[in-house]
């Protein structure tokens, strides 16, 4: 059965901290262990700025992170805006994208354009990105206005998703974020952004980007079905709900694992702590020092990891004792369910402290090292 690791599409020239890449390397690493091709759709269209000009950077940066990219396209190719528009129409067709009026909630700029009923549930909640809970945009500062407008939503039916999530401790939130979505179906159209347009039944529709790229997964895959590996960090657990709902109403045949990482906080020295991602690249000096480093924050009872950047220093003082050990590694084919359990910070500062230490390899030390290939 077909096999692809992917990770939530990002968005080259806004995710420039080098902390946005532990999503990247750890679905790398994941498809090493698994011998399997990491897939990839990168996020460029957005109705505000323009950040298709950062495309073959971030390709490049990757690159030199050893991350391995089989099949790679981005949301504003030829190719995917047709995709997305027979998925729109085809959804349609079934039932699965619906047209009508809803009272909405916008500002003036655009940015805040949402159901009344999602901001209620926001404000009461106080999880509110751009809507502040003096009911007003973040961005333009300007009072959310009602309106009836006509818009296209998805229709989101299905429940019990065949979804292994790891760790499981995110299944909870995962199904109540599910049961929203079912409970308050998404608006997939926008009235106050620029965007793909669709007709429907004669009517023309802007198409919201978040739902424009959501409907990647399907785009990499045949149609035959197969097992996907989603990796998504602890702030982007709803986006992969609706990826994977979204996927669902597509193909059912798709059997899915979600991986669900930390994010990384450096503490320490603010030279290392701001870096982007080519000044991080430059203070690694080599892939495996960088690769390492940011492995650290794999820890995963966390949904945030502290790691010091005195560790980096760390880090490369062990990486040089290993060149004379390579040899020693052998690559394995390990279970998903695995991987919290072969690669985290635990067992990763206790290896790195050996090598600096040059003691030799035993009991857990030793069976973390014949995993590290897959790590570098």
């Amino acid at each position: 059965m077909e096999e692809r690791v992917l990770f939530l599409p990002l968005t080259p020239g806004k995710h420039q901290k080098f902390q946005s890449l532990l999503g990247p390397l750890l679905a790398d690493i994941i498809a090493r262990f698994r011998h399997v091709p990491l897939d990839a759709v990168l996020n460029t269209s957005n109705s505000f700025r323009y950040f298709k000009k950062y495309y073959n950077e971030y390709l490049r940066q990757l690159g030199e992170m050893g991350i391995a990219l089989n099949k790679v396209d981005f949301d504003e190719s030829d190719n995917y805006y047709c995709y997305i528009d027979d998925l729109t129409r085809t959804l349609y067709k079934r039932g699965d994208v619906s047209s009508c009026r809803r009272d909405i909630a916008v500002c003036k700029c655009g940015r805040a354009e949402l159901p009344m009923e999602n901001l209620e549930e926001l404000l009461e909640f106080n999880r509110g990105k751009i809507v502040s809970q003096d009911n007003r945009c973040k961005y333009c500062g300007t009072g959310l206005e009602k309106r009836k407008e006509k818009i296209l939503s998805l229709v989101i039916t299905q429940s019990d998703l065949p979804v292994n999530i790891i760790p499981d401790r995110y299944r909870k939130e995962f199904e109540a974020i599910c049961s929203r979505l079912r409970r308050n179906p998404p608006i997939i159209s926008r009235h106050t952004r620029a965007g793909q347009k669709v007709k429907i039944n004669g009517e023309e529709f802007v198409l919201d980007a978040d739902f424009r790229w959501m409907g990647y997964v399907n785009y990499l895959l045949s149609q035959n079905g197969g097992n996907v590996c989603l990796v998504a960090g602890s702030d982007c657990l709803n986006h992969a709900a609706k990826v994977i709902c979204l996927s669902h109403l597509v193909n059912p045949l798709i059997n899915y694992t979600l991986v669900i990482h930390p994010l990384i906080k450096v503490e320490g020295n603010s030279s290392i702590t701001e870096m982007d991602i080519d000044d991080y690249l430059k203070a690694s000096g080599d892939r495996a020092v960088a690769r390492t480093f940011l492995s650290l924050g794999l820890q995963w009872t966390k949904e945030r990891t502290v790691i010091s950047s005195r560790e980096l220093y760390l880090v490369k003082q062990s990486i040089f004792s290993l060149q004379d050990k390579k040899t020693e590694a052998e690559k394995k084919i390990l279970d998903l369910a695995d991987i919290p359990y072969v690669l985290n910070r635990s067992k990763m500062m206790i290896f790195l402290k050996s090598l600096r230490a040059k003691k030799s390899f035993s009991g857990n030390c030793n069976e973390f090292f014949k995993n590290y290939v897959s790590l570098i």
